[in-house]
């Protein structure tokens, strides 16, 4: 009976030891660089908290293109170009110090349960309590403003031709702290008539962070670029295959929902839905230009519509529209049918009997 115990202690042990071959391996060459460590000590005898030093925290910028990083569209297809800046190394440091503290605590049930003798438990903690520095960067409240976007010919980086990308979506104007929890993003476009214009080819697209010039004291100062996204733009034949006419005609709705045009937002979501009746999407958009104009009860139509041919093409009951069920709550709260109260709040009593 006691034999499962004794293999449980054993792999413990191994496990034990490992972890602190690795953290010895990880701090040696800090203490041979000259970089400081505490050694101190607190009440249990155990190593004091160590932060360990980390290089200057640097944001990460990211690009995608309507939705994806590598597309190919035709000429007078919209481009939307959503640019996402995060920390990675602070939510690296979050993770690392999260596991380290998971190890602690493990140690300390397995200590309590004895499945693990004092000196392994008093291993772990110590090993538990290096903590890797959360490098918190601040971004100034107008980053958007310190974007450019790079564009080049794949097979020839001396042509730059600047493309007409304009600012759609903006985040709110307020310095935002990068502290590994936390991202922003914003949304540049390139409209269907610009988009008409651009040569056909192969294209490398880049967002470039730039803040050297303009950054108040207390931001981020620097200069971060994206992974590259490659654009294939060609000729738009005289007619387009149905499906390819359909997504087409999304990319237009969605172009004009994010600049706010919603009456040319619905038009090319109802030429979608037109061409694709079982289109999720098409309905959806037709939706959100509803919504965006006052017609609730026109959006909710359309959102059913949507639920509908989802559920007709998603048998599987754990495949669940969690957008479209949001969609249809936040229309349910801002304009409940007759009878129905947002929640939280008493349905109204029947009308009286005369």
């Amino acid at each position: 009976m006691r034999k499962p115990a004794l293999i449980f202690g054993v792999v413990a042990a191994t496990v034990a030891f490992v972890l602190i071959v690795i953290w010895y391996v990880q701090h040696r060459p800090a203490a041979r660089s000259g970089k400081s460590q505490a050694t101190a000590s607190d009440s249990t005898g155990l190593p004091a908290i160590v932060q360990t030093a980390r290089l200057p925290p640097e944001p990460d910028v990211s690009l995608d293109i309507n939705n994806k990083t590598e597309l190919e569209v035709h000429q007078g297809t919209p481009l939307l170009l959503t640019i996402r800046l995060a920390n990675q190394r602070a939510a690296n440091a979050l993770s690392t110090n999260a596991a380290r503290e998971a190890i602690a605590a493990d140690a300390r049930e397995q200590l309590k349960a004895g499945a693990i003798t004092a000196a392994e438990s008093q291993a772990r903690e110590a090993f538990s309590r290096q903590r890797e520095g959360v490098p918190t960067l601040v971004l100034p409240p107008d980053w958007p403003k310190s974007i450019h976007v790079q564009v080049r010919r794949a097979n020839d980086p001396a042509s730059q031709p600047d493309w007409p990308v304009s600012l759609l979506v903006a985040p709110a104007k307020q310095a935002l702290a990068l502290d590994g929890t936390a991202t922003t993003e914003a949304t540049w476009g390139l409209s269907p008539e610009a988009a008409a214009l651009l040569a056909p080819g192969s294209w490398q697209l880049a967002a470039i962070l730039d803040t050297i010039a303009d950054a108040p004291a207390d931001a981020w100062r620097g200069h971060a670029v994206s992974q590259p996204v490659i654009v294939t733009i060609k000729p738009r034949p005289a007619s387009l295959p149905v499906a390819e006419a359909e997504q087409d005609a999304l990319e237009v709705s969605r172009y004009y929902a994010a600049a706010g045009q919603w009456d040319n937002s619905l038009a090319a979501a109802r030429k979608a839905a037109a061409l694709i009746p079982d289109s999720i999407e098409a309905h959806t958009l037709i939706g959100d230009a509803l919504s965006a104009g006052g017609d609730k009860r026109g959006a909710m139509k359309a959102y059913q519509t949507a639920m509908a041919a989802f559920q007709k093409q998603n048998k599987d009951p754990r495949h669940v529209a969690d957008y479209l069920i949001e969609r249809m709550h936040e229309l349910l709260l801002t304009a409940p049918p007759p009878g129905l109260a947002p929640e939280g709040t008493k349905a109204p009593p029947p009308p009286m009997k005369r």
